[in-house]
This record gives C-alpha cells, sequence and structure tokens, in this order.
C-alpha cells in the first residue's frame, strides 16, 4: 500500500520493491488494510505572493518563453498551459519531452529541444523564462537563457532529490502542482488584465519563428534520392495512424525526429522515457562539461 501510495504521488512513476529472500520465504499471516488510509499526496497550489509576481512577470515581459518536459502528464495542466500561452503571446519550447506537453500545430510552440549541441534560439530569444515540470530544461555550457533572463521554476519536486547536481539559477523556485498553478495565474490575470497591444506583438514574434520551423519540418520529410529517411518514415507514420493514436516514442537517437515528425498534438498521445532519458541527457551535459574543464 505505501507503494502505491508513492506511485500514485507526484512525480508519479513505478516504484521498485525489494525483499531479502528469507524474509519473503517466512510465512505470514493475512493482512488487511483500508486503501482510504494510504491515498496519493496532494501537491499544493502557488502562494497568493507568488502567483502575482509570477503573473506580472509574464505580462510585462518582451519575450516570455515557458519550457517544459512532462506537464502534459495531466490533461488539465495542458489545457491551463495554452490559455496562459494564447492570450499573453508566451512561447512553449519543450526540453527533452516525455509527454505531450503543447499541441505543435499551435503558433505559440517553439520545438523541442534535445540538448543538441548548438545554442537554442527560442531560448537565446526569452527574457523571462518559467520552466515547469523539467527535470533537464537547459545544459548550461551548450544551450542556456541569455544572462540578464529571469528564470522563474514550478515543479513538484524543484529541488531534484534525486540528482546529485542541478541547477538553473532560478530567481524564484516553487513545489506545487503545475495545473494548479497555472490556473492560479490564469485566474490573476483575468483579475488584472494584461495589455492586448503587447501581447499582439509578442504572439506575432513567435508566431513567424513557429511558421518558418513548420516549413523546415515540411521539408525535411521529403524522400531524397528514393531514400527513406527517418523523418520521411516518420510523416508516413503520422498520416496513416491520425490525431488520435498513442505513440510510444522508443528511437534512441531518433528521439527528436519522432517528436518533430509525429507532432503530437492531443493530450495523452505521445509518451517518452522520461526521467530515464531525462538523467541519460544529463549525463551526456555532465560528460560536455568535464571535457571543457
Amino acid at each position: 500500500h505505501r507503494a502505491m501510495q508513492f506511485a500514485h504521488s507526484d512525480p508519479q512513476g513505478p516504484v521498485y520493491l525489494t525483499g531479502a529472500r528469507e524474509v519473503m520465504e517466512e510465512m505470514a499471516p493475512p493482512v488487511s488494510m483500508d486503501a482510504q488510509y494510504w491515498r496519493p499526496v496532494e501537491a499544493g497550489p502557488l502562494p497568493e505572493e507568488a502567483v502575482a509576481e509570477l503573473a506580472a512577470a509574464l505580462t510585462k515581459a518582451e519575450r516570455p518563453l515557458v519550457v517544459v518536459s512532462y506537464v502534459g502528464r495531466k490533461i488539465g495542466a495542458v489545457s491551463e498551459l495554452m490559455r496562459l500561452c494564447e492570450r499573453l503571446g508566451v512561447g512553449v519550447l519543450e526540453s527533452v519531452p516525455s509527454r505531450m506537453n503543447y499541441p505543435h500545430r499551435e503558433a505559440m510552440y517553439q520545438g523541442n529541444h534535445w540538448n543538441h549541441p548548438f545554442q537554442n534560439q527560442a531560448l537565446a530569444a526569452a527574457d523571462v523564462v518559467l520552466v515547469i515540470d523539467s527535470d533537464v530544461p537547459w545544459i548550461p555550457t551548450i544551450s542556456r537563457p541569455r544572462d540578464d533572463a529571469a528564470i522563474f521554476h514550478i515543479d513538484v519536486d524543484p529541488l531534484k532529490e534525486s540528482m546529485p547536481l542541478w541547477r538553473i539559477n532560478a530567481r524564484r523556485s516553487f513545489r506545487a502542482a503545475a495545473s494548479a498553478a497555472l490556473a492560479q495565474i490564469n485566474a490573476r490575470i483575468d483579475c488584472d488584465g494584461f495589455d492586448e497591444q503587447a501581447a499582439e506583438a509578442r504572439r506575432r514574434f513567435w508566431r513567424v519563428r513557429h511558421d518558418e520551423r513548420a516549413k523546415e519540418i515540411a521539408k525535411r520529410e521529403r524522400p531524397v534520392d528514393e531514400a527513406i529517411s527517418p523523418e520521411f518514415l516518420t510523416a508516413c507514420v503520422r498520416r496513416q495512424v491520425g490525431d488520435d493514436a498513442i505513440v510510444l516514442n522508443e528511437g534512441i537517437t531518433n528521439y527528436h525526429v519522432i517528436c518533430d515528425h509525429m507532432a503530437p498534438s492531443e493530450p495523452g498521445s505521445f509518451f517518452a522515457s522520461g526521467r530515464r532519458l531525462a538523467w541519460l541527457e544529463r549525463r551526456r551535459g555532465d560528460r560536455h562539461e568535464a571535457r571543457r574543464a
């Protein structure tokens, strides 16, 4: 029952149970337990002063950006994120995504970064960066926000207690559930309002970049010299399975290709390796930093 409580509490995931053989071979009387006493531990909302600070930072920013990896594990968080980003003109960048976090076809979507050895341009352009539910939002020696960017962080595990090295220079970090936190920020913006003219300028900026990326993605899907490329093959699969398919991405070296060209747009339709994948990406970054040193 305790293992199930762990598995269903944030951050959710499988639990590995072990036991000594001698103990397991002992006779044990039947045990009856009431499941109501083993309910998942609920993540809390943001404090009100944090809601006001985050809403103000996003509405006043010139190039606000949200970086996510697994916000989409909670369906309600996706709709709240879309509402926030579409009306304020906030770009969305996925870093090592293990869920469908934001519809790829929407104009605020700025692609996904798998810690490739180059600077991500959306990250470099942002003056305010809100990291939500991400174990590896970037590898700072390879790709990072600009030096004067204000970084904020929301996560159910903001300290990343299972990772020995973790830091993103966030001005403020908050332990909260993404769906609740985003709903709070949206509610605050409902009350305070925002500059629609500034929001439209932000939308235009991210929309241009989104459209440029979409053209490049479509270009890569064309067959070259009758060869079947990973991009062409993935696009063929996408057209066959449709939007309501559930995709499990285990493409390893083609993780990013599958993500780009499956282009998931329905919450709950895309899954990758989660924390194991993030751990591998983090190790790649640690090795890069060690080589530089």
